[in-house]
């Protein structure tokens, strides 16, 4: 007579080789026709077994599969990190729009204790179409606060599957990982960043200036690659901490700053050798200069500005908000460093 370890041993084996035996049919439909089979497999108290199972369900194709996603879905809450990570793979076989019906149970591995599980799931997010991406992207924002870097690195590449205009209201979350004491994840942080549009990116401006000092030549060289990214005027607001860079030690660092510094606005470029020996002294002149016409041209909106008779409900009423926008836009860029 069989004792109990023997016999338990004996049954795992049988329904191994009963699903490997599954797994080489070369025809997906005799397959799909006993996947009902590999499903109760599913529920095996041998671990090996559920694993097997798992491994030969994502052989289905994905509307077969899709038919078994419920029961697959289930074993992301498996006790073995080998059964949720192919539960994982497995799920994300199916079509996005299939696959986004269960995100939620997705969104649930990236409370995970294994980083590797929770990195996974991230990147299978991205996976989703981006409308339903979207609607679940404040889960990926959180995990840029994780304890592992390469968690976090991963919901910033997660993030960056986003449209610039959804990326740009999680925003304020990417910018505060600027500070973090890891390298790889101040990069992370800096490329994402850069994929905002200028107006957007504007807003931020002052938190990448910020990793001009940084530590890393690396930093301090991507720093300045997305500062480049902004519009002439908001650049010239943050010049003088460009120049600065011309002295860095780095040379990469020191070129691309030239190349910054040739994308402000052309009154200030115009006609400076930017091979010069006194080349700085002549960009901070004529920002000088720069901002001095800002502030007289502001001047100048402010009084006419007060000069048009103020009749809300008026023929000049567009008149006077447009011109109000233009003192504002105006103002907001006179400030320069």
């Amino acid at each position: 007579m069989l004792d109990t370890d023997t016999w338990y041993y004996e049954r795992a084996n049988k329904r191994l080789k009963a699903l490997n035996a599954l797994r080489e049919l070369v025809d997906p439909a005799a397959l799909a026709q006993r996947a009902g089979d590999v499903v109760d497999m599913l529920e095996d108290s041998s671990h090996v077994v559920r694993l097997a199972a798992v491994q030969t369900l994502a052989e289905l194709e994905p509307a077969a599969l899709a038919q078994h996603a419920d029961a697959v879905t289930a074993r992301l809450e498996d006790v073995n990190r080998n059964v949720r990570i192919h539960a994982l793979l497995t799920l994300c076989k199916l079509e996005p729009v299939t696959l986004a019906q269960h995100a939620g149970a997705v969104i649930g591995r990236l409370e995970d204790a294994h980083a590797f599980i929770r990195k996974l799931a991230l990147q299978k997010l991205s996976e989703l179409e981006p409308a339903a991406f979207a609607q679940h992207a404040d889960a990926v924002v959180a995990m840029l606060e994780d304890s592992e870097d390469q968690v976090q690195c991963q919901a910033f590449e997660t993030l960056r599957k986003l449209n610039p205009a959804a990326l740009a209201q999680h925003a304020d979350a990417v910018a505060a990982r600027l500070e973090d004491s890891k390298v790889v994840v101040r990069s992370a942080a800096l490329v994402t960043l850069a994929l905002l549009e200028p107006t957007a990116l504007a807003q931020h401006a002052h938190a990448v200036v910020g990793r001009l000092e940084d530590s890393d030549e690396e930093m301090r060289f991507q720093a300045l690659k997305t500062l480049s990214k902004l519009n002439p005027a908001a650049l010239a607001q943050h010049a003088a901490a460009v120049i600065a860079r011309l002295n860095d030690s780095w040379g990469s660092v020191r070129d691309e700053a030239l190349k910054t510094l040739r994308k402000l606005p052309r009154f200030v470029i115009h006609s400076v050798d930017f091979e010069a020996f006194a080349l700085r002294s002549r960009l901070l002149g004529r920002l000088a200069w720069y901002r001095c016409r800002l502030r007289l041209r502001v001047r100048r909106t402010a009084l006419y500005w007060y000069a048009l008779p103020y009749r809300p409900s008026g023929p000049g009423h567009a008149r006077d908000v447009e011109a109000w926008g233009h003192l504002v836009e105006a103002w907001g860029r006179m400030h320069v460093e």
